[in-house]
């Protein structure tokens, strides 16, 4: 039986985890035509940014563009300098009037809402929404972003970086997948990736064939058991678990202060609904990284830590968030 607190602290990271699955969820219907106003804006004129997504700040920084962001979203916690900055509330509790009070030539959501497309649309002010949910589409995103903010060059060269850094993780894993066969030999292990702590592994978020924590399993050298589903964050109930027979279960519990206990009570609830490859050995890992939920600059480091948890001699020094199995 979990404690109280360890409950507490699994609901408030849960909590957490879903807004940020929400946020990549929401849409508006004129999102195009929102993005092309703003791709044809005068960068120049660009000088008090307002972020919603801890992504899009991630990236502002990246370009160099820090110092124009006036105001974040209550999610935005990185890099540090980000704390100090307003805050304007979040999906539920967005601060319209705090949002004026900033002046902001821009603002950038990721899925706008009916009340922020209105203040913006009233008050002339550009608003832009983050397309980011594919790995096609961050890099997509760092295009207008350096166009939009005069970074054109910085842009490039941060895309050709995270390519990069993505490609030195498929190599580490083929390396590693070669001490047991090499790639080609055996298939890739079967990967369930949990969306937050659960109380019970009963009903779970999961991710789709879409969004470009997909395509981060694949480069880490796995196969992702919700990949055939068409929904970006589907949810699997017992009986669909235990169908797909997942050889590995990845908790991704972003700041949680005892990925250690996640992953006990994980596995104590997998194994509860009977047996897989995953729970039979004991192999569920957590992932406790603030950056484990977010599409920014540091996505390699998420599919680094993926691959230490299928693949344990690829763990390097920079390994300690990822709990895995003895």
């Amino acid at each position: 039986m979990m404690s109280v607190k360890r409950n507490t602290t699994i609901l408030a990271i849960a909590v957490v985890a879903s807004g940020i699955v929400l946020i990549a969820l929401a849409t508006v219907n004129y999102h195009q035509k929102l993005r092309a106003k703003t791709a044809n804006s005068d960068a120049t004129a660009i000088e008090r940014v307002i972020a919603m997504a801890p992504s899009t700040v991630e990236l502002i920084h990246a370009l160099g563009a820090g110092d124009r962001l006036v105001g974040v979203s209550s999610y935005c916690q990185y890099p540090a300098q980000v704390k100090q900055l307003p805050k304007v509330g979040g999906l539920y509790d967005l601060n319209l009037e705090g949002i004026l009070q900033l002046k902001p030539d821009l603002v950038i959501a990721r899925g706008a809402s009916e009340a922020l497309v209105q203040l913006c649309r009233e008050y002339d002010i550009r608003l832009y929404e983050d397309p980011t949910d594919t790995l096609a589409d961050l890099y997509t995103n760092i295009d207008r972003l350096g166009d939009m903010l005069g970074r054109e060059e910085q842009a490039k060269a941060l895309t050709e970086q995270i390519r990069r850094d993505l490609a030195a993780v498929r190599h580490k894993v083929a390396q590693a997948s070669s001490l047991h066969g090499g790639v080609g030999d055996q298939p890739a292990p079967s990967v369930l990736l949990v969306v937050g702590p659960v109380e019970s592994m009963a009903q779970v978020t999961t991710v789709g064939r879409g969004p470009y924590l997909n395509d981060l399993i694949e480069i880490a050298g796995g196969r992702n058991v919700a990949g055939d589903l068409d929904l970006p964050w589907p949810q699997l109930d017992a009986e669909q678990i235990l169908a797909r027979q997942p050889q590995v279960v990845i908790v991704a519990a972003p700041g949680a202060s005892d990925p250690a206990a996640i992953r006990e009570h994980t596995l104590m609830q997998l194994r509860r609904l009977g047996s897989t490859p995953a729970g039979d050995q004991g192999r569920v890992c957590v992932i406790s990284d603030d950056f484990a939920l977010i599409p920014s600059p540091r996505i390699a480091l998420m599919a680094a830590r993926l691959a230490d948890c299928l693949y344990p001699e690829t763990r390097g020094d920079d390994s300690s968030q990822a709990q895995v199995a003895p």
